[in-house]
């Protein structure tokens, strides 16, 4: 029985750490990917890059990057191309 309370605590701890932070690079090449990066990651740390966007011949519909907001460090670079963004001060929990 101790055994199986200390995996408990260990599975828990391991769970709670790694839920805010996401491994390798991540690419939203539109709206509907952006609008769904809780859904799909759910983390406020990236260890990669953060590409937005779509390329010269190809532009991305992405517009508002506010499902981004708790994103608070980015371990890559940030690259952003090719948008239909205004603005990028959703990133201001940058660290």
């Amino acid at each position: 029985m101790r055994s199986f309370f200390l995996f408990l605590i260990c599975f828990f701890y391991s769970t709670v750490s790694l839920s805010g932070q996401c491994d390798g690079d991540i690419t939203l090449s539109t709206q509907a990917e952006v609008d769904n990066f809780l859904d799909e990651y759910g983390c406020s740390t990236i260890e990669g890059d953060l590409t937005i966007g779509g390329s010269y011949s190809s532009p991305s519909d992405i517009s508002s990057l506010t499902p981004l907001s708790d994103i608070s460090e980015i371990q890559g670079d940030l690259k952003i191309r090719y948008t239909e963004l205004i603005s990028i001060n959703i990133f201001q929990k940058l660290e």
